[in-house]
């Protein structure tokens, strides 16, 4: 299963939560594969997208980093998972748009020839 990671940190941790990433690493336990990170501009926190079975595994991971920074994980699927493949007309007249709504879109698409 997919979650992904939210942590943050207060600014006066900043640097000892810097410290003990470069010194210790992650420190995620087995059971927890790490698929991307990224890191807000601020320094303030991050987000790591991270696969695992495992919800002990995830806790212990956020105790180990719970002297100097929160993280949260929380279960996410992809949008493609959960959207409906359709046509950008047909998605139109669903939400209620008129048809000369949908039509002025076919004129911005395919041109005059069109209508």
């Amino acid at each position: 299963m997919l979650f992904m990671c939210v942590t943050t940190s207060e600014p006066v941790n900043g640097n000892e939560t810097m410290r003990k990433r470069l010194e210790k690493g992650r420190m995620f336990p087995g059971g927890v594969k790490v698929l991307g990170e990224w890191t807000v501009l601020s320094g303030a926190g991050g987000f790591m997208l991270v696969e695992s079975n495992d919800p002990k595994a995830l806790m212990d991971a956020a105790r180990a980093w719970a002297d100097v920074a929160k993280i949260e994980p929380f279960p996410v699927i992809s949008a493609g998972e959960v959207l409906p493949k359709k046509q950008p007309r047909q998605a139109s007249e669903e939400h209620g748009l008129r048809k000369e709504a949908v039509q002025a879109e076919r004129v911005a698409e395919e041109g005059f020839a069109a209508v």
